[in-house]
């Protein structure tokens, strides 16, 4: 390959300034219609890459910069609390007292998850840790809603006032108590109606056991979920909500399967009233959230 051939394959691919250039007919002809102001820039240009875009992990994170020109993250308005963490150490505490002090009724109550001799042994036992251990269950789906709500902003108003933070996660807290006590006095209610007390009662007692595991479960991936970078935390959302769709669901059937196994009478009625005890409630809740 001859300089002239060389030379057209670099004017063709990048500006090259024309000091580089030996020939002299080949730099006259590239200044020839070139002002000097143009010239310099066109030099200034080349002597630096041009920017590509590369996406990466960080491209959702959004900076700016202030009068004093530091490098801040502009997040979205949704930085967590400090009475978050308080809350989360004071569940951690007591779950932590619960092993300690309580051990043996603790495990009792998580052995009864997996076998039926267990459960059948925690319904003739009164067991008086269940119910506060249990009610763990109750802050942390809280706080996972309250997270889900201010991490995609979804816009909640009551009586057409914003709520604080502390607020909405109290109000979020007593509509979980109120669904899920709504749900189990479904429960105790269609016992009575159908004369089948001690089978309704296995199941409310499998539910407040469930409560207890699920709260053990959710607790690491809850924390994730709150106090995560920004571009992690959608995403442990995410997993979050799937592991609770997950063991409602488990509940549910372990729900089903204890009731049908104590269950003397006709199953057909058990089944529908416990499909209407589990998902009238959920019927309910999505008609009043989802818009016309």
């Amino acid at each position: 390959m001859n300089s002239d051939s060389i030379s057209n394959v670099l004017t063709d691919s990048v500006f090259i300034p024309t000091y580089i250039y030996k020939e002299e007919e080949i730099a006259d002809s590239l200044v020839e219609n070139i002002d000097f102001q143009n010239y310099v820039i066109r030099i200034l240009n080349d002597s630096f890459p041009r920017p590509e875009y590369r996406p990466c992990l960080l491209q959702e994170k959004t900076y700016f910069f202030n009068r004093n020109m530091k490098l801040e993250a502009m997040d979205k308005g949704n930085a967590v609390p400090d009475w978050t963490f308080l809350l989360f150490f004071a569940l951690f505490a007591f779950i932590a007292v619960l092993f300690r002090f309580f051990r043996y009724r603790s495990f009792e109550i998580l052995k009864s998850c997996f076998s039926k001799k267990s459960f059948e042994i925690m319904t003739k036992s009164a067991n008086a840790l269940l119910y506060p251990a249990s009610f763990i269950f109750f802050p942390l789906i809280s706080l996972l809603v309250y997270s889900g709500i201010k991490y995609f902003e979804i816009p909640i108003e009551i009586m057409g006032v914003k709520p604080v933070d502390w607020q909405l996660y109290l109000g979020i807290l007593i509509c979980s108590m109120t669904f899920i006590g709504i749900k189990l006095l479904l429960v105790k209610f269609f016992g009575s109606l159908f004369r089948n007390k001690d089978i309704s009662k296995y199941y409310v007692l499998n539910q407040l056991i469930y409560c207890f595991l699920d709260a053990l479960i959710l607790f690491l991936p809850v924390a994730l979920s709150l106090f995560t970078e920004q571009y992690q935390r959608e995403y442990c959302i995410i997993v979050s909500c799937g592991i609770f769709v997950i063991l409602s669901l488990i509940r549910a059937v372990r729900g089903l399967y204890l009731v049908f196994s104590f269950s003397k009478g006709s199953r057909i009625y058990l089944f529908c009233y416990l499909c209407i005890v589990e998902f009238l409630p959920l019927f309910i809740v999505a008609k009043v959230l989802i818009p016309k």
